[in-house]
């Protein structure tokens, strides 16, 4: 087996959060995968632009854009001639809100209603305002402050769990988006669930979270996969589809 990655660490600044790495003694042949996940949540996603690639770093803004979540970072190595990978080398716990540093800026501070928006002076000349319960971003645009966005229409949502049951009744599918994003939206999450059937063939059904499809109509003994995609329609957000889930009737 490949010796792993060394030093698996985050590197942020201004929340361009950079995961870091050393490389193994064994360097030759190598490309690095990385993968990321926030915490408490039990899935770890690829980070796209970050697999096979043969640089000791990777820029996981875009994954880690929530400032009120934390996050683990990972990465191994793997050799394209041989077919072998290393174990993972995981990063610590990690936190933009508190672990990002700031450039030196000028810096206003003006209270508005039940909250406080820093103007930042910077390159960036942007301002992130939280709520009690919501964060948004605002911008600044010839000294006039813009709302441009909120947090969950900001942060990359992630793909729901997926669990299949064989019952007499038929094949029971039951989706549930993540904790996390719940604990965020409560209500008005949607899921589309893909049937695969043998040949490629798909059908699509959409369901709230946490509720149950049951499919009846399909054929004994034959091989299906099952994805699943959270829909935010209120703010017209979606995450990747999850990981195929496959089962053969009986």
């Amino acid at each position: 087996m490949l010796a792993p990655p060394g030093q698996a660490r985050f590197e942020s600044t201004d929340f361009k959060n950079i995961l870091q790495w050393a490389a193994p003694t064994n360097s030759s042949c190598l490309q690095y995968h990385v993968q990321y996940k926030i915490y408490g949540e039990l899935d770890w996603l690829n980070v796209s632009n970050c697999q096979g690639i043969q640089r000791h770093h990777c820029d996981l803004s875009a994954a880690t854009s929530d400032v009120r979540e934390w996050y683990y970072a990972r990465v191994r190595v793997s050799c394209a001639a041989t077919g072998s990978k290393s174990a993972w080398a995981m990063s610590r716990r990690f936190s933009p809100r508190w672990d990002s540093k700031r450039r030196p800026s000028s810096l206003t501070s003006s209270p508005l209603f039940y909250f406080v928006c820093l103007i930042i002076s910077g390159k960036d000349e942007k301002c992130r305002v939280f709520f009690v319960a919501f964060s948004y971003v605002f911008e600044v645009k010839n000294q006039v402050i813009v709302m441009t966005t909120d947090c969950v229409s900001a942060a990359k949502v992630s793909p729901p769990s997926v669990r299949l049951n064989s019952s007499k009744q038929g094949l029971v599918v039951q989706v549930k988006a993540s904790r996390v994003l719940m604990r965020k939206v409560h209500n008005g999450v949607d899921n589309n669930i893909y049937v695969v059937h043998p040949g490629g063939k798909e059908e699509v059904y959409e369901v709230a979270s946490g509720s149950k499809l049951t499919l009846t109509e399909l054929k004994p003994r034959t091989h299906y996969c099952v994805q699943a995609q959270t829909v935010i329609p209120r703010h017209m957000r979606s995450s990747d589809r999850s990981t195929a889930k496959c089962i053969t009737t009986d």
